[in-house]
């Protein structure tokens, strides 16, 4: 069983809509995947993607790397 500190999840409830509001946004979907590069952001996308939380801007980039796999 995996927990995290509650400042994490306070953090990062509601990813989808802080990304979508977010004139800085840079690509990384959270900041966890920031920290862990590409490779984590990927990961993080198809895990948000499989929960139904990846904005509908990032499916449509996710869905054409998916279909390629």
């Amino acid at each position: 069983v995996y927990s995290a500190p509650l400042e994490w999840w306070v953090e990062n409830i509601d990813v989808g809509a802080k990304i979508e509001r977010s004139p800085d946004f840079n690509g990384f979907i959270s900041s966890y995947a920031k920290k862990g590069g590409p490779g984590e952001n990927f990961a993080e996308m198809v895990a948000y993607y499989a929960l139904g939380e990846l904005p509908a801007a990032l499916v449509a980039l996710l869905k054409p790397v998916l279909a390629t796999a």
